[in-house]
């Protein structure tokens, strides 16, 4: 199964059972923190092992967080490279071979609207890893009551999501003012011309999503909406907090990310605009 339909380790198919996880990024790591009871050994899951296939992009062979369950070999890290599947087993690239009863693939989406009738409004293409044309990342381009809350990635996720949310509900209101039809398509066209990788749409560098949060803040005082200022300091916290969110990710520690304590990351206080 895709992790998308994850609901939980207390499912019956998960209890004495060998569980292969397949990819290590986010999705793969979360769904292991899930398994091991979520920083409450207490709450572990009972199954009997779990193995996790990680790409090249993968960073849990590094792990201190989950050293003893590898000690102890309740968790086992193998090459997600040249796997071969048979009716209940995996052989991996090493040649070793597990007994697998469940599968859970963590590795990534690709965007789909089948609730849109007009598919001129927005288009999805790469593979699915992009859609478009959007205004500042938010607002659809050619429809802009069309609105997408979240579509960025990184470890300020959460920052901007606040962000669109305040945005959108200004617009809901009128009080939002946005450029024509025409200069919104030119200007995501201009903005996908400059991001590296560009069909990986809500993905970029941390020096693009921050100058994104100023984007976001200059549309609301341009709407004439009172807004904080952004200031030096508020970037030096996103930034020092980018850097220990991805130092945590690239040393497989995804107990230390989840540790992170945010406070006096916040983007301002959100309940003046709700």
């Amino acid at each position: 199964m895709h992790s998308k339909n994850f609901r939980g380790t207390d499912d019956e198919k998960y209890k004495k059972k060998n569980i292969l996880i397949i990819g290590s990024k986010w999705s793969g790591m979360d769904m292991l923190f899930q398994f091991l009871g979520a920083k409450d050994e207490s709450k572990m899951a009972d199954f009997n092992t779990i193995t996790v296939a990680q790409g090249n992009f993968g960073f849990l062979d590094k792990s201190t967080n989950f050293k003893k369950y590898y000690d102890e070999e309740k968790v086992i890290i193998k090459s997600a490279n040249k796997m071969v599947f048979s009716e209940d087993k995996v052989q991996f690239e090493d040649g070793s071979e597990t007994q697998i009863d469940v599968v859970i693939f963590c590795t990534g989406y690709q965007y789909k609207f089948p609730f849109l009738k007009d598919e001129s409004i927005i288009k999805i293409e790469h593979n699915g890893q992009y859609f478009g044309p959007t205004y500042k990342r938010i607002f659809s381009a050619k429809d802009p009551t069309l609105i997408f809350i979240g579509n960025i990635d990184g470890p300020t996720l959460e920052f901007y999501i606040e962000r669109h949310a305040i945005l959108a509900k200004y617009f809901i209101e009128g009080k939002l003012k946005l450029p024509t039809s025409e200069e919104m398509v030119a200007d995501a066209e201009q903005f996908m011309a400059e991001v590296p990788d560009a069909p990986s749409y809500y993905k970029s560098p941390p020096d693009v999503h921050f100058k994104l949060f100023g984007v976001l803040h200059q549309l609301l005082l341009d709407s004439g909406i009172d807004a904080p200022p952004l200031n030096e300091e508020f970037y030096k916290k996103q930034q020092e907090l980018t850097s220990l969110a991805l130092q945590s990710l690239c040393s497989g520690d995804y107990l230390d990310f989840k540790s992170l304590d945010c406070k006096g990351y916040e983007v301002s206080d959100s309940s003046e605009f709700f």
